[in-house]
């Protein structure tokens, strides 16, 4: 009898899931406003041995870090972004993530969104905006469908867009400050 378990699929990030910022000077930062950093991009996919229907969400492991602002270069002005931590009590900053440029297994797909488990499922904006809330799910879709599509590659590319609180929000920086934001994907089967 042949088991109904579903094969692996692995999420792989380019560079290895890293966004570095490198150095971030002090001196680079408002005193008074959030400093918007420069969007970082790198390649997405979800890899499957089989053609499966899968989806997935995007958990913030800085989870109540976030201080809030508009990151204008990703295009998220809604969607709940992503924290950076704090030190002495201060949050940092935040980012948010979005998803452009999907393919299934080679041809045109999009990106939907769904906050009821999978019930239904809507398109998410191109660029899609990943949300922090655990209540998101993804899937992606063959262009123009509107439910998930089974396949064996998943791709895209992910953009990532940080912001810096202001100086004044922040605690002296008279020493270096680790600015460290991490999100986990988590891949269901469908």
């Amino acid at each position: 009898m042949k088991s109904s378990r579903p094969s692996t699929c692995v999420v792989v990030l380019g560079n290895k899931g890293v966004f570095d910022y490198g150095v971030i000077d002090p001196s680079t930062l408002s005193e008074n406003n959030s400093t918007q950093l420069h969007p970082i991009f790198t390649t997405f996919a979800i890899e499957c041995p089989d053609s499966t229907k899968v989806a997935f969400r995007v958990l913030d492991h800085r989870i109540g870090s976030a201080a809030w602002s508009t990151i204008d270069a990703a295009s998220v002005h809604d969607a709940p972004a992503f924290g950076l931590g704090s030190i002495d009590g201060k949050k940092l900053g935040a980012y948010a993530m979005t998803m452009d440029t999907i393919s299934i297994d080679g041809r045109a797909g999009a990106v939907l969104a769904s906050t009821n488990d999978g019930t239904s499922w809507d398109y998410a904006d191109s660029p899609a905006a990943l949300s922090s809330r655990n209540c998101y799910e993804y899937t992606i879709a063959a262009s123009g469908a509107t439910i998930p599509t089974a396949g064996m590659s998943f791709s895209g590319y992910l953009q990532l867009q940080a912001v810096v609180d202001s100086i004044a929000n922040l605690p002296p920086l008279t020493k270096p400050v680790r600015v460290f934001g991490g999100a986990i994907f988590v891949v269901q089967y469908l």
